[in-house]
């Protein structure tokens, strides 16, 4: 585990639910999707709770196969990390760069 992305959920609504948030992440590079979905979970929250998610991000999911060397590697350049409670609600985010990466 390279790195751990907590976000507080907070259930606004009048009743019992269950939110589903999505962890995204952008890697540099112009042949890369524009995020690719790393981890989600589901969360029951009652009425007026919030809970806290926690998700890992590890070297792999930074990483791009790389066919000459038949390995992972991370690139060189900025990543940023998006939390979505689905694909059309606006994200939280948080961009660093390689020399974060250990």
């Amino acid at each position: 585990v390279l790195y751990q992305v907590s976000v507080d959920v907070t259930n606004t609504g009048e009743l019992d639910g269950t939110e589903v948030p999505q962890l995204y992440v952008k890697l540099p590079g112009d042949d890369n999707p524009p995020v690719v979905l790393r981890n989600f979970a589901s969360l029951p929250i009652a009425k007026g709770e919030t809970v806290t998610w926690t998700a890992d991000i590890q070297r792999r999911d930074l990483a791009n196969w790389d066919a000459v060397t038949q390995d992972w590697v991370i690139r060189d350049g900025h990543k940023t990390v998006f939390v979505r409670g689905s694909c059309h609600s606006a994200p939280l985010w948080s961009r660093f760069a390689q020399d974060d990466v250990v």
